[in-house]
């Protein structure tokens, strides 16, 4: 099922291409019962472009879900008025056995031009993290394919990239500020290893393990800024899989906002079935606001 495009007329809303929309699901709350706590069994993220009509469509796994919208950097995101809350993974409803559609307002901001340099770069490597240490160690290999997207502070989708054969990645052309990495799309069989092990920050992995998204790093004029890994490592299955979530059992720290119980999927069975549901959404923009001036950036891969 797909969204109609919308009809443009004057002050009629418009599809906004080039928003970057990252969903992560839940597949079981872990033994606090409570989803969005830090011993659920989440999936990997999985992210998408919005089309040149502002549709998009995600493939979404699990019984909680939740979705995060990066804009382009000249539109703001209209769901709350707090930039935070805008950035933070908001509960998706997955309760319907069909297709949903949904539709996110995009205001579009004045974008003031700026003249401060465009050279800095930003970028690193995803990799498998083998023996699972969370430290990049000579000889293991990098992932390709992987969706690395580069956030500013405000959530905005500033560029995206796709790690090459090596693994690597980069985004040039940057000005200075303050930017994070969100990395979506994993190889099935892969999942984030823990980040922030060892004592090299070269070397180790910088992504959540849920959301994907690394810490701010703040990017100085004309910087060439490494070390945003991305590390990955072999998902557990089986007896594995057991072992692994009775050892973080002890954990129940909030990770993302609890969903309703309305938002929830209903199993056609206990929970050891998954459901497959497929998100629909459309992203507008009021034409009666100021236009922006573009400011392009580059994401290649290294």
């Amino acid at each position: 099922m797909a969204t109609a495009a919308p009809t443009v007329d004057t002050g009629a809303p418009a599809g906004v291409p080039g928003a970057v929309v990252v969903g992560v699901c839940s597949l079981a709350p872990g033994l606090d019962g409570v989803w969005g706590t830090s011993d659920d069994t989440y999936t990997s993220p999985v992210a998408t472009v919005t089309a040149p009509d502002g549709t998009y469509h995600l493939d979404l796994v699990g019984e909680a879900c939740w979705a995060t919208i990066a804009p382009p950097d000249e539109y703001e995101n209209t769901v709350t008025g707090n930039p935070d809350d805008t950035q933070l993974p908001q509960p998706v409803d997955v309760s319907g056995n069909a297709t949903t559609s949904r539709t996110v307002v995009l205001r579009r901001v004045h974008a003031s031009a700026s003249s401060e340099p465009a050279v800095g770069v930003i970028g690193d490597t995803v990799w498998n993290d083998a023996d699972g240490d969370g430290v990049q160690d000579v000889g293991e290999p990098g992932v390709a394919g992987v969706l690395l997207t580069l956030l500013d502070e405000q959530g905005h989708n500033v560029a995206s990239a796709t790690s090459d054969a090596a693994g690597e990645f980069g985004f040039d052309g940057l000005r200075a500020g303050t930017y994070r990495l969100g990395a979506a799309n994993l190889p099935e069989s892969l999942m984030f290893t823990d980040p922030g092990q060892g004592r090299d920050g070269l070397t180790d992995s910088d992504a959540d393990p849920v959301t994907g998204r690394t810490e701010f790093v703040t990017l100085k004029e004309g910087e060439t800024l490494p070390g945003l890994d991305v590390g990955l490592r072999v998902r557990p299955v089986g007896e594995a899989a057991e072992a692994a979530a009775a050892s973080t059992a002890r954990v129940s720290d909030k990770v993302l906002p609890a969903p309703s119980i309305q938002q929830l999927a209903v199993p056609a069975t206990p929970r050891s079935t998954l459901s497959i549901f497929v998100l629909v959404l459309a992203g507008f923009l009021a034409l009666s606001m100021l236009l922006g001036l573009v400011r392009p950036r580059s994401g290649r891969a290294a």
